[in-house]
């Protein structure tokens, strides 16, 4: 089976899915737009879209990448349609995540009608509407996560809802989870965070004083305003331990903004304790890697909410209102610590090993059918209160644009409510 997988390396994702694929004799290439981030890792056999953002190596400048993107164009008229007709002769599977390949998502279209196969994994904002997201963590008792800046217009919505909804009618699979499902309509399997365990070095010796780390891709969702405090207050009371983060505002120890993920990985392996995200429910990729470090590990998993998380998930789970406590608890009693640092090499690999995780996928690819968790989104249909009469329009076109489709007949009650069409 020849499978393409893109098209933004979210969490160096892409290469993780590479590795699984290729470990259960699948041919696979990698299309992506480039690295958003130092904190990102891939090689790729397609760079779609040099520009400014995503630099070719050896064109550091915009005007050259500029020049680099004329000359495809001249040469191939439209260099991401020609790459899509080449592909869609060579392979069997195409794997997306955050997008396409092209704006308007309808390679999603042209795929289907190819013959081929579509699968799709969504990773949090390419899908997630803040309005909602927070409507829904207020009714369920969480704080909402909060951003530095978000996109509130009618643009933004219009773009999520294009490929969210773009996925829904023409993927064959979907992924997903709960704490980005909340604009939703078709049921999806749990979107499984792959880390290849030979890629960190284990090392689950607890020192007497713990140093603890708390390294965020994005301070506001992570909340690590709500760390810094209980940090603060741990501090005062005399508790021994050492902190490190590249947060933004207060920097503890070493000043590791824009660290390479390279250079992250080493830190991993040697530290005591991670803590992850206070907001959003579930933990991240990160937080498995520490586990495959065999390290502490400290995120908000809201058991409730995320139902789907193993009950042998080692991770310890805290939010704003409990972490000093729960931090000091675990500082002191050395023993706890020693025992539970053993167990996030052997978690990661039953749950979040790729070979596994791919061969699993394979099978639900040939049967159609799940054979991880599975989750029918009810919170648009049935809870949520659009922000603007404005958006109402955008809502509801693209569930028009879905409503002919098995699954919605199958799962989504027609009606109306709060000016939504189903």
């Amino acid at each position: 089976m020849k499978i393409f997988i893109g098209t933004v390396n979210i969490a160096s994702q892409l290469g993780d899915w590479k590795f699984g694929f290729e470990k259960n004799s699948c041919k696979v290439s990698i299309g992506s737009f480039g690295n958003h981030s130092l904190i990102v890792s891939g090689d790729y056999d397609y760079l779609i879209s040099p520009s400014f953002h995503y630099r070719l190596p050896g064109l550091s400048s915009y005007t050259l990448n500029k020049k680099y993107n004329k000359l495809l164009n001249s040469i191939y008229g439209d260099y991401r349609k020609w790459l899509l007709k080449k592909i869609l002769r060579e392979y069997d599977v195409f794997f997306f995540i955050w997008r396409g390949i092209l704006d308007d998502f309808s390679d999603f279209d042209m795929i289907k009608q190819a013959g081929k196969k579509l699968l799709v994994q969504f990773v949090g904002d390419d899908v997630r509407w803040e309005p909602a997201a927070r409507q829904e963590f207020i009714k369920r008792g969480m704080l909402p996560i909060e951003y530095d800046s978000y996109d509130y217009s009618y643009n933004s919505l219009y773009r999520k809802l294009n490929f969210l909804r773009y996925a829904e009618k023409y993927a064959d699979l979907i992924y997903s989870r709960p704490n980005q499902a909340q604009i939703a309509l078709r049921p999806y399997g749990v979107n499984p965070y792959l880390v290849i365990p030979e890629e960190f070095e284990e090392n689950n010796y607890q020192r007497e004083i713990s140093r603890i780390i708390h390294y965020p891709s994005s301070s506001a969702f992570k909340g690590t305003k709500y760390i810094y405090q209980s940090i603060e207050y741990l501090k005062e009371s005399r508790l021994q331990f050492a902190f490190e983060s590249t947060g933004q505002g207060v920097t503890y120890g070493s000043n590791l903004n824009k660290i390479p993920y390279t250079e992250m990985k080493k830190n991993y392996a040697t530290c005591d304790i991670l803590i992850g995200q206070l907001l959003c429910p579930g933990g991240g990729k990160q937080e498995r890697e520490l586990l495959a470090s065999g390290k502490i590990v400290m995120s908000n998993i809201n058991r409730y909410y995320e139902s789907h998380i193993p009950k042998e998930c080692p991770i310890i789970d805290v939010n704003p209102d409990n972490l000093a406590e729960k931090l000091k608890e675990i500082i002191l009693d050395y023993d706890k610590r020693s025992a539970l640092a053993k167990l996030g090499r052997p978690y990661v690999e039953q749950f979040h090993d790729p070979v596994k995780i791919t061969a699993r996928i394979l099978e639900e690819l040939t049967t159609g059918e799940y054979k991880c968790p599975t989750y029918q989104p009810t919170f648009f249909r049935e809870e949520f209160i659009p922000e603007s009469p404005e958006h109402l329009e955008v809502y509801n076109k693209w569930t028009e644009f879905v409503k002919n489709e098995d699954w919605y007949r199958q799962t989504v009650p027609s009606g109306e409510r709060a000016g939504l069409i189903f």
